[in-house]
This record gives structure tokens, sequence and C-alpha cells, in this order.
């Protein structure tokens, strides 16, 4: 997969290219005057109506190329290094989003796989009770 990146780009955008292919991840930006509290990954700052130009001082236009074997701490690194982009990569983890700190030498594809199965594994928990 491929996405481009440009200052005029919407943030909102770009994450919905991401999550269109990997549906149980989510790119979160931070930067612009604001941290990143990696305890606390729901506190970022809506993006709505933000450009990528909102969250750099590099302004390098072009394009990333986004493999399922790359790893997590890979992607963001690229991110940070070709665009000056900070960004994490969280996992859903039911109704709310995890940091996966721990496992971000883990593949995309292993992190989507792992938010896919946790989905699944609440769902059908959801489900039995309703029984």
């Amino acid at each position: 997969m491929k996405i481009n990146i440009h200052d005029g780009k919407k943030v909102a955008l770009v994450q919905e290219e991401f999550s269109s292919f990997f549906p149980f991840l989510k790119l979160d930006f931070y930067g612009g005057g604001k941290e990143y509290t990696p305890t606390h990954p729901n506190t970022t700052f809506s993006i709505n109506g933000h450009i990528i130009k909102d969250f750099r001082k590099i302004h390098t236009e072009g394009e990333i190329t986004i493999f399922p074997e790359m790893s997590v701490a890979d992607l963001e690194q690229i991110f940070q290094d070709h665009f000056g982009l900070s960004v994490k990569v969280l996992r859903s983890a039911g109704n709310i989003w995890m940091q996966p700190s721990y496992s971000d030498f883990w593949s995309l594809e292993k992190q989507n796989r792992q938010g896919e199965i946790t989905y699944k594994s609440l769902q059908a928990q959801k489900e039995k009770r309703n029984l």
C-alpha cells in the first residue's frame, strides 16, 4: 500500500487510507505542540480538520510504501525520518485503542490479526451475555 504525504493533505484521510488496509489498526498523529502520552493513548487531541502541515516542522513531500510485514516500530520511524511526522500505531481492543508498545517489533499484519482476534473474542462474549 502507498500513501501520498504532503502538507495540504488532511490527517483524517491518511488515517482512513491506512485503516482501509489494516482495519484493526489506527495511525495516531501527534505534534504541533501536543505531547503523546503513552499511558493514555486515547487522550490525544482531535484531528478533525487538521492537515499534515499542522504536525511537522520538516515539510518533505512524497510517498510512503507500507508493507504488511513491516514492523510497527519501523513504520513509526519512517514517518519520523522521511516526513518529520510523529505517529503511533494503535491496535483495536474492542471499543478502545491501545498502544502495542510491548509488541512494536511485530509486523503490521500480525498486529492487525491480533486486533481482529480481540474484536471477535469480545463480540462472542457480548453475544453470550445477551443469550
